[in-house]
């Protein structure tokens, strides 16, 4: 069985093999095996031929800008859409840039995220030492690694990447004895993955390593260029590397200036990638962030769910993709296996379905379907069943058709264009007509239907004007007439209304027709729908309309229906020189439905308007119960790893968090690493609090992090330990964990709850204050002594001056009281565990934390 791949394509249909068992998809790792270096060259052990990798690296885990891209979510966008076949995990690590080993728990989090979500989707993953220093780091990158390797060194996609760039240390003195203690770290539980060494000056001076390499069979060497800085002089350094056999592996470069920022040079770009290519050398692009510089690759504020349009490309960004979609193919290995399709049918029909005639032969002999699996993939995400059906769902334009087929061991992929159109075949008078835009209209009535253009601009196109809709390019055509001009006998002039409208819960939408509207086919998210009521699923919607009567009285309305079939405030949309407006006298290309904001349409509208729960910011101290995570979309105030709410609550169902509900109220469970819930908070009162967590697990793996405007609280994560180590109550069982003293100033904030682990149940998170800070001092424990601390029986309180002290348990309560002038020892009715020391002098007030072994 061939491991299934999720990346290649869009939809997949599977042939059962003769034994009747489903024969799987195949992934680049399927492909390429694990990967050994071979002279200068990295090769695939399952074919023996040198693997060129091309990919995206993410930006440093530790900044914002980059840090909440790191999900499965953006992981499989990658794969899917950009076709990658390896990221990058660039782990934050130094104090300096407060990473991994300021918050190691933070961060490692972060990375196995990815590597988990890479494995998930077939692709290879570099785990990154993100570092400029990393022979100061010595200890902490072996400990790190280690890790590492127990956790996934049984599996192929995994490559270790030890010194991201080293800067002020030399290659014989700092770099190589160091990466050779972390490389034989690593080699004590992996043997065999692939490990890439940094190299001098911010990974450039690759021929030092080959006139001294490192004595493991597996290493590659970080070559990293930025390409508006490095040119011809870098090139030659690589290639005289190379001609001494030391194999490069390039994890890091951009298209800008050395900066990561200035002007983008596309044409060195395109030197080194024909450099890399001609030396089947592997590459990631810097990088997956909206840093406002040029060598990020998505624009501010993209989306952190991935899912992203054009919109959200830098130029650089787009420059990147294209090459990796142009250069995404499966490689033949055999070349007796060949994949035939017809390519007769000509011009397909945007309203039809189309079957692809596909065969595969071994040399010239037919291979019978039942003894193939094919993998097919049109450019634009159409969709392609068991049968090798095509649905263009409403599109047209050119498509690009792959097609992969496994036969024993043997694999093969074959591509071929084809054209999608709303015009007929045989109405087509020339060739080039085939990629002009059906949606052609009276320029005066262009701003009616002004969503299509891009950028949301209202500025009229041109006759000849390339416009993009979706992912295609049409040629604009301009008809002067204003009105009959959508008459059915001139299939290319048509107007088409697209109307997105955003979902977050599920209802039912009804269409209605009134006297005045004429319109032809309407198109339901692809789906060529009559009159009636059809499902509004959760997401995105495209209702797809095309129009065929006059354009001053053609006009489409619909009302939307709560669960309950009452009626919500209808929108209409009328084709006019006017243009069309919803409740906020503004039109976006987007709708959202609304109950409680008052409009459909805008910005605005969400299920609720977005923020708090109960409309105020729960208060700190008090009790924030888990299921009332603030009002928002996915991605914004929640993140659920599955669509589905897994719990037995209807409670806010359609968001798909897993809420339960039992006699004790509502819970969530079903906890994924990764997923996280925000809460707007005020804390009213500033000082030390203890934080109760209300858990249920029948495992030790849950792990918590909670952040308060996107800053760790606490340095460690909460460990959630088997409630029911006994078994005899199951999940059910609850118990409540408290945390070590926090201090938290008064304010606003989000609070947000993050798995940093899996499987455990959350019921609530209690804040207490403990102690009220008054005047903290730093002078006042300048003279006085503590110790030991933790302690055993007793701990002594020297002090030179007549403190009064105060003993706090975790839950607030006073325990012990006293004073002390000289030395006294204190403690000795305390049971184990820890508590807060407050001493007093002249109503100065100090806070120690004391622990009781």
């Amino acid at each position: 069985m061939i491991k299934q791949m999720k990346q290649l394509i869009t939809s997949l249909f599977i042939l059962l093999i003769a034994s009747a068992s489903a024969q799987e998809s195949i992934t680049p790792v399927d492909i390429h095996g694990a990967l050994q270096v071979e002279g200068a060259k990295i090769v695939g052990t399952k074919h023996g031929n040198p693997t060129q990798l091309r990919g995206m690296s993410m930006l440093w885990s530790q900044w914002g800008e980059g840090s909440k891209y790191y999900n499965a979510n953006v992981i499989k966008t990658l794969v899917d859409d950009w076709k990658v076949n390896v990221v990058r995990a660039a782990m934050g690590v130094s104090t300096s840039v407060q990473g991994y080993i300021t918050y190691p728990g933070r961060e490692k989090a972060k990375i196995t995220t990815v590597v988990d979500a890479a494995i998930e989707n077939g692709i290879y993953v570099i785990i990154d030492w993100h570092s400029h220093d990393a022979h100061n780091e010595e200890a902490e990158a072996k400990a790190f690694f280690a890790e590492m390797a127990q956790l996934y060194g049984e599996y192929p996609n995994v490559i270790y990447e030890v010194f991201n760039e080293p800067t002020q240390a030399t290659w014989a003195g700092d770099i190589k004895p160091y990466c050779e203690a972390v490389i034989d770290t690593i080699r004590a539980h992996d043997p065999d993955n692939l490990i890439i060494c940094g190299t001098r000056n911010w990974s450039q001076e690759v021929e030092e390593a080959a006139d001294n390499p490192i004595n493991d069979v597996n290493v590659a060497y970080t070559l990293h260029y930025y390409a508006a800085t490095h040119t011809d002089n870098l090139r030659a350094k690589a290639q005289a590397a190379i001609d001494k056999n030391l194999p490069l592996f390039v994890t890091e470069f951009g298209t800008t200036e050395a900066s990561g920022n200035g002007r983008i040079d596309f044409t060195e770009t395109d030197k080194w990638w024909d450099f890399l290519d001609a030396n089947d050398i592997s590459w990631c692009n810097w990088s997956i962030s909206d840093k406002d510089e040029s060598a990020s690759a998505i624009t501010p504020s993209t989306p952190i769910n991935g899912k992203w349009t054009s919109n959200n490309y830098t130029i650089s960004g787009a420059f990147v993709r294209n090459e990796l979609r142009n250069k995404y193919e499966l490689p033949i290995y055999q070349n007796d296996l060949s994949i035939k399709i017809d390519t007769s049918f000509g011009v397909l029909r945007a309203d039809t379905s189309y079957h692809f005639n596909i065969s595969l032969y071994n040399k010239d002999t037919l291979i019978h379907d039942s003894l193939v699996s094919y993998m097919i993939e049109a450019a634009n995400g159409g969709i392609v069943s068991d049968s090798g059906i095509f649905i263009p769902n409403g599109e047209s334009g050119t498509f690009k058709l792959f097609v992969t087929a496994q036969y024993d061991t043997l694999i093969t992929t074959k591509s071929i264009d084809f054209i999608v159109s709303d015009v007929k075949p045989g109405e087509l008078t020339n060739e080039s007509d085939k990629t002009y835009l059906a949606l052609t209209l009276a320029d005066n009535y262009y701003l009616s239907t002004g969503l299509l253009y891009p950028n949301k601009s209202t500025t009229i196109p041109n006759e000849g004007d390339i416009v993009k809709i979706g992912s295609n390019d049409y040629v604009w055509s301009v008809v002067n007439e204003p009105s009959g001009i959508f008459s059915q006998a001139d299939s290319k002039v048509k107007s088409f209304l697209a109307v997105y409208v955003i979902n977050p819960i599920t209802r039912t939408a009804k269409i209605n027709r009134g006297d005045d509207i004429g319109f032809g086919r309407f198109y339901v998210n692809g789906v060529l729908t009559g009159y009636g009521t059809f499902e509004l699923p959760k997401g995105e919607n495209i209702f797809f309309i095309e129009y065929d009567g006059d354009a001053d009285s053609s006009a489409f309305e619909f009302t939307i229906l709560t669960p309950d079939d009452e009626p919500m405030p209808f929108i209409t949309y009328s084709l006019s020189s006017e243009g069309f407006f919803d409740c906020a006298n503004t039109w976006y290309g987007e709708a959202y439905i609304s109950e409680d904001c008052g409009c459909i349409g805008g910005t605005t509208g969400k299920n609720h308007c977005p923020g708090p729960f109960n409309g105020v910011a729960a208060t700190i101290p008090g009790r924030i119960e888990s299921e009332e995570y603030d009002y928002g979309i996915e991605g914004e105030t929640f993140y659920d790893t599955d669509a589905n709410n897994n719990g037995s609550s209807s409670m806010r169902a359609p968001d798909g968090v897993d809420i339960s509900s039992d006699a004790n109220g509502a819970s969530i469970g079903w906890i994924a690493r990764g997923e996280w819930l925000k809460y707007s908070v005020e804390v009213t009162k500033t000082g030390k609090y203890v934080v109760d967590f209300r858990v249920a697990s029948g495992q030790t793996t849950g792990a918590i992090m909670l952040r308060l405007d996107d800053e760790d609280i606490f340095e460690n994560n909460i460990s959630v330990p088997n409630t029911d180590p006994n078994g005899t109550n199951g999940w059910g069982t609850w118990k409540t964990i408290t945390s070590d003293t926090i201090s938290i100033e008064s304010g606003l904030y989000i609070l947000e709850f993050y798995a940093a682990n899996q499987y455990f149940n959350i019921d609530y998170i209690d804040f207490k204050l403990v102690v009220e800070e008054v005047g903290f001092e730093d002078d006042l424990l300048s003279n006085t002594e503590l110790f030991p601390n933790p302690f055993s029986n007793t701990i002594n309180l020297a002090t030179t001056r007549n403190t009064s002290f105060k003993i706090y348990n975790t839950l607030g309560a006073l325990v012990s009281e006293g004073s002390c002038n000289g030395q006294c020892e204190i403690g000795s009715d305390l049971n184990k565990g820890f508590y807060l020391l407050e001493l007093i002098q002249d109503e100065k007030t100090a806070i120690q934390r004391i622990i009781k072994e």
